[in-house]
């Protein structure tokens, strides 16, 4: 469950994060919750709904390939790079804006699913395996993938035969 406010209080927490890296671009997995908590006070919303933001989270986490998140967001020992702390709430806060859906690529298989798909900034998304592109807002982008070039050739294929033939 991915409460209505899960998507602003991913923002704040990345502007605040953002804002409180150190010198060297980095900070501790524990000032993220707590930036969540603060997110959540100035907001208004109740508890309930910043601990269900950080379950999100830590559910984002794992996808993008984090093996501990949980140890990793109590942790005030180690600093871990902004760049990570900041990709990991960048890709909640999509997500929780899509409802909780991960983009898939529609060729490559990892386990029993399609393989996740990265968002970008731009909010392009792509596949880190095969690296099939999609830009949602662009129905005229064509993706350059080898998995894509092969359909729109067998297609173009197929209309000349059909022509040719009927």
């Amino acid at each position: 469950m991915i409460p209505k406010s899960a998507s602003e209080i991913l923002k704040r927490t990345l502007d605040t994060v953002r804002i409180r890296a150190n010198a060297n671009e980095e900070c501790f997995g524990g000032e993220i919750v707590d930036a969540m908590r603060e997110a959540g006070v100035t907001l208004g919303v109740d508890r309930l709904e910043v601990l269900l933001t950080r379950s999100f989270l830590l559910r984002t986490m794992e996808t993008l390939g984090e093996e501990y998140p949980a140890e990793l967001l109590q942790n005030f020992e180690t600093r871990m790079p902004v760049s990570k702390a900041l990709r990991y709430l960048h890709e909640a806060g999509i997500r929780a804006a899509n409802n909780g859906d991960v983009p898939r690529c529609p060729y490559c298989v990892s386990g029993t699913h399609f393989r996740p798909m990265r968002v970008l900034e731009n909010e392009r998304q792509i596949c880190e395996n095969c690296g099939h592109i999609v830009f949602l807002d662009d129905r005229a982008f064509s993706c350059p993938c080898q998995k894509c070039l092969e359909a729109r050739l067998f297609t173009v294929h197929n209309m000349r035969r059909s022509v040719a033939f009927g």
